[in-house]
């Protein structure tokens, strides 16, 4: 009778001990509901967050470039040979003094070779390893192996980031990374000219695609038509007739 009055007046009336555990049962209740069913939710968002971690470019590049220091360690226990002989013992622009303007204006080998080949940053490499360690041939190996390390990474990085393409970019810079085609180019000291060729080539091409306001399918159509292009000035440079490609590269490159 009491509890009724004061509830008449507005009197603010405290629930009974009952009342209360109700109430705190069905918080419980409540509060458990909701947990499980936000568990889902909450596993689903940890497994993308793991994907998706794994399919950042930078991550592919670590692997494809774990995968090719891998696959030709063995090759830092080489020593020199083949044309290491020629090119690097046998060089005199190797004993010469050190001259950038002198190895700017030489030819790969020294004049007295005669091959006209201009080849000056490999040249201006060489020479300092050269000044360094003379004729030792593990730091040739070492800038060697390295500069396919990176280079190895930086393709399969440019095929994630710039094409959105990261399994395709895992699988091709694995293969690249790891296949014997590489094997000479790695284990000597020459090649070090094929490797900074392909990571000049490379890296203009990652410029070339890092306009971030093209898709991955304008990318592609962008290096078709330097390709294309390339193609056609090779063509003209040496005199050859477009009608004397191959159609399959006339079809898809000309």
């Amino acid at each position: 009778m009491r509890r009724r009055a004061r509830e008449r007046r507005g009197t603010p009336v405290s629930p009974s001990a009952p009342d209360a555990s109700r109430a705190a049962e069905g918080r419980s209740v409540e509060v458990a509901t909701r947990s499980a069913a936000d568990a889902p939710a909450r596993a689903g968002s940890g497994k993308r967050s793991v994907t998706s971690s794994w399919r950042s470019p930078l991550v592919i590049a670590l692997i494809v470039g774990s995968l090719a220091l891998i696959a030709h360690a063995p090759a830092l226990r080489n020593q020199l040979i083949f044309d290491d002989h020629s090119e690097i013992e046998e060089n005199p622009l190797m004993r010469a003094p050190l001259s950038v303007r002198t190895l700017l204006l030489s030819e790969y080998m020294g004049t007295a070779a005669q091959t006209g080949w201009y080849r000056p940053v490999p040249l201006l490499v060489q020479r300092v390893l050269y000044g360094a360690w003379r004729e030792r041939p593990f730091p040739y190996h070492v800038v060697v192996l390295f500069g396919h390390v990176f280079l190895s990474g930086l393709l399969a990085w440019i095929l994630a980031a710039r094409f959105a393409l990261p399994r395709g970019g895992l699988l091709a810079g694995a293969l690249f990374a790891v296949h014997t085609v590489h094997s000479e180019t790695v284990g000597t000291g020459y090649g070090l000219k094929e490797v900074l060729a392909a990571l000049f080539s490379l890296g203009a091409l990652a410029v070339l695609l890092g306009w971030r306001e093209d898709s991955p399918k304008a990318r592609v159509a962008r290096v078709l038509g330097v390709t294309r292009r390339t193609v056609y000035m090779r063509l003209k440079r040496y005199d050859i007739a477009r009608m004397k490609v191959p159609k399959t590269v006339k079809g898809v490159l000309v």
